[in-house]
């Protein structure tokens, strides 16, 4: 009890800690021993749902701050994409990731786009049921299956890291 309280935390917080060991302890007594293991997820309240911008604005405002010509091809095909097009998860991704596989780098062919590539969770869903584009991406089939059900291994993430600074930037 001391331990929470003492805790720096904002009021709701400190609520969302007091039911989880509520129901830890509740766990407990089912089951008559300590569990090994307890995942607890928990939405936030109060916070809009459903998209404000429709993704071919929000791309586009996106490639319209990106300076230079490399990404001029990019930009013709966001131009001949529909909206109804880009509800697509891989094309949205596609684009988002200005055409490259975020595991390799390597540029993803638009013409093989659902035959070649895989979106993969960056956090597993066997760790979180996060489906949302904070934790998806477009990468090549064999860059995913190598990586697996695991979070993203060092070695890609010292390769990879320079680009997903720079998406980050742009």
């Amino acid at each position: 009890e001391n331990c929470v309280e003492d805790t720096y935390l904002s009021p709701a917080i400190k609520r969302a800690v007091w039911q989880t060991i509520t129901i830890t302890e509740e766990i407990r007594k089912i089951i008559k021993k300590e569990p090994t293991k307890i995942f607890v997820e928990m939405a936030r309240g109060s916070i809009k749902t459903g998209r404000t911008q429709s993704r071919k604005n929000k791309l586009e405002a996106l490639y319209k701050n990106i300076k230079g010509n490399e990404y001029d091809e990019l930009k013709k095909d966001l131009n001949n994409s529909s909206e109804n097009e880009l509800q697509n998860k891989r094309l949205y991704l596609y684009f988002i990731q200005l055409g490259k596989c975020m595991y390799s780098g390597d540029p993803i062919s638009l013409h093989e786009i659902s035959t070649d590539y895989e979106i993969d969770h960056i956090i597993p869903q066997s760790k979180i049921k996060d489906d949302s584009f904070d934790n998806v991406v477009l990468v090549k089939k064999m860059a995913n299956q190598r990586k697996g059900a695991v979070i993203i291994p060092d070695e890609i993430r010292k390769k990879m890291n320079t680009f997903w600074k720079s998406l980050k930037d742009k």
